[in-house]
């Protein structure tokens, strides 16, 4: 059977779904509750209730049955580059300085010795791509199959490996992005390793490898309890400590400003890991705060990637913020850095940043007294429906909170769903 259209496509799934159960096609029917003349609508355009039968007679995932029907002949649909325009009624996404580092350090290995194909530099930049739009699971996707591919040379494989981890840094998977980090840290301890690895590219993917490490127990402060919380502070610091150093090295020796930047983020990581371990969190607050004032309008700051690390300089405020002050002292600084992260989110397309802005504002908005007597027409404006809305598909921990920033912005009962911190 050709499968050049999606009637075609979606055709042959029932003829699988047949096979798989040994179903005549009256059977097939029934199981699905649909006429057996009509199973394949003459449009191509099968209907959601459809699809959701076929993947659960196929025991597929309903996206798996989408991707087959909908993609063209001869790719995946994950494997489509995206455009670099957004599309209608969404954000322009790209972190310019993120995504040009990426394909810079992709191309540095590539030249290095990479020997492992187009297809797994072409797949490297289609996962940059939807990194850029904040797509990260798509972008898992991508690099997941990249990675199966035999044969592959260990400093490709330590760039799959490293943005792999970025991605699940991003989607708050933290133990699989600390299993992936450490891998790659780990290839670089192990002996011998000729001067190859002294090359920027290498000391750059251990920097990057550092610095996720570090983030995610840092990240991990605020999910765990007891002397975990302590433990995991000790890990953030030193594995920061490491990837500040070693990027800013980098910066000094090759001029790159984006290095600078990332060393920055380490040392607010740092700061707020400090603080945790019995720092004075209080003034830690009110440094970043008092540090806004350099950055009034950042659309103007020359420098994008400082910028975006002021940004994350904010949430590690607004995390201090939630676990050490209280009251109406801890309203303002939330109220103000978050402010601040939503602003950098837009202006810069960054969801990674929109997504802590608004899941750490609905927390400010829950320890606020009387919260259900908000209006729920002054929580969310449609600008910041556009952004929940982009928020809920990227991110699949944000759907809880999301449904119920949307169930108080628009009053639909049963979106209402209350948020823990």
């Amino acid at each position: 059977m050709q499968l050049s259209t999606r009637f075609d496509r979606f055709a042959a799934l029932l003829l699988l779904a047949q096979s798989t159960h040994r179903w005549s096609r009256a059977q097939l029917a029934r199981a699905l509750g649909r006429d057996a003349t009509k199973l394949v609508p003459a449009s191509g355009n099968p209907k959601l209730d459809l699809l959701v039968g076929v993947a659960g007679v196929l025991e597929w995932p309903v996206a798996q049955v989408i991707e087959f029907v909908w993609s063209e002949p001869g790719e995946r649909a994950g494997e489509r580059l995206p455009g670099s325009d957004a599309g209608p009624g969404e954000p322009r996404i790209g972190r310019g300085g993120a995504v040009a580092w990426w394909n810079d350090l992709a191309d540095g290995v590539e030249r290095a010795g990479g020997s492992a194909g187009a297809a797994i530099w072409h797949s490297h930049r289609v996962a940059t791509a939807w990194t850029s739009r904040g797509r990260f699971v798509e972008a898992t996707s991508v690099l997941h199959r990249a990675l199966l591919t035999p044969d592959l040379e260990a400093e490709t494989r330590l760039l799959l490996c490293t943005h792999l981890a970025s991605a699940h840094l991003d989607l708050w998977h933290l133990e699989e992005s600390i299993a992936l980090a450490a891998t790659v840290l780990d290839w670089f301890r192990e002996p011998p390793r000729d001067r190859s690895t002294q090359r920027p590219e290498m000391q750059r993917l251990r920097a990057l490898a550092a610095s996720l490490l570090g983030h995610a127990h840092r990240r991990l402060i605020g999910e765990r309890h007891g002397a975990a919380i302590d433990r995991h502070a000790q890990l953030a610091i030193e594995h920061l400590s490491a990837a500040a150093r070693e990027f800013r090295w980098l910066h000094e020796d090759h001029g790159d400003a984006y290095d600078a930047s990332l060393a920055q983020r380490c040392q607010g990581g740092i700061l707020e890991a400090q603080a945790t371990l019995g720092g004075d969190a209080v003034r830690v607050v009110d440094t970043i705060i008092e540090g806004l004032s350099t950055v009034v309008d950042p659309a103007e700051h020359p420098d994008p990637g400082m910028v975006e690390a002021l940004g994350w300089w904010c949430v590690y405020g607004c995390n201090l913020a939630l676990r050490h002050l209280t009251g109406a002292r801890q309203q303002r600084a939330l109220a103000i850095l978050t402010n601040k992260i939503v602003e950098i989110g837009e202006l810069q397309g960054n969801w990674s940043l929109l997504e802590r802005g608004y899941t750490i504002e609905w927390f400010r908005r829950q320890r606020v007294d009387h919260f259900s007597e908000i209006d729920g027409d002054h929580l969310l404006d449609g600008e910041d429906l556009r952004f929940v809305t982009g928020l809920l598909g990227r991110f699949p921990h944000f759907v809880e909170i999301g449904t119920a920033m949307l169930g108080h912005a628009i009053g639909i009962e049963g979106l209402d769903a209350s948020a823990s911190g």
